[in-house]
């Protein structure tokens, strides 16, 4: 594989920018890779990564420029987040890495994934109770009025309590979790961004 072979397996990689932007990137690297004056397989890799890698660091590179720009006019949605949270992961793993920064990453990216599912699992399990529990309760109650009044009066209101509280708290998950998302967007963010002040391959502007 020569630089030609690298530069046009690098842009099928760069499927999610822009005819544009992966106009920049090629020619960008096209230029970096003459004026370092590599020639063999094993130099244009040792000093720029395969070409997958260096097309996900880029990829997460654009991704959160174009972030950025959509947190100044509050227009990031969480599947927008998640899709970034992934392609800034992959990012990060296209890095090189020390041992002892690998595991702190590791350690790092469990921990903000383990809480962040854990949330949305708890999350999910209060609902499907709340609107569980509320629905036998009601259908209890409706059931008991007829018999027992009060005890009917009582199931349903304990009832219709359940499905209202359920409906306050949905809304108020549902921000919480994007709002989790966000900061583990912040995260990853500054994770890849100082990592690439350290990686050649990605100084300089596209």
């Amino acid at each position: 594989m020569n630089k030609s072979a690298y530069i046009k397996n690098l842009q099928t990689y760069l499927s999610g920018l822009t005819k544009d932007e992966q106009n920049d990137v090629i020619d960008f690297y096209s230029e970096y890779i003459e004026d370092a004056n590599l020639q063999s397989d094993n130099e244009i890799i040792a000093k720029l990564g395969t070409a997958k890698q260096l097309a996900r660091k880029v990829l997460a590179d654009y991704s959160i420029k174009k972030n950025e720009g959509l947190e100044e006019v509050k227009t990031s949605s969480s599947k927008s987040n998640i899709k970034l949270i992934w392609v800034i992961l992959l990012g990060i793993l296209s890095t090189p890495l020390t041992i002892p920064v690998a595991v702190l990453i590791f350690i790092g990216i469990v921990l903000v994934f383990g809480l962040l599912l854990t949330f949305i699992f708890a999350a999910i399990l209060f609902f499907l109770f709340g609107i569980i529990f509320g629905a036998i309760s009601i259908y209890s109650g409706i059931i008991f009025l007829f018999t027992n009044f009060t005890s009917g009066l009582f199931y349903l209101g304990t009832g219709l309590a359940c499905v209202g509280l359920v409906l306050i708290i949905c809304p108020l998950s549902i921000s919480i979790i994007r709002f989790l998302l966000q900061i583990t967007v912040q995260i990853f963010r500054q994770v890849f961004q100082k990592l690439s002040q350290r990686d050649p391959s990605l100084k300089g502007d596209h």
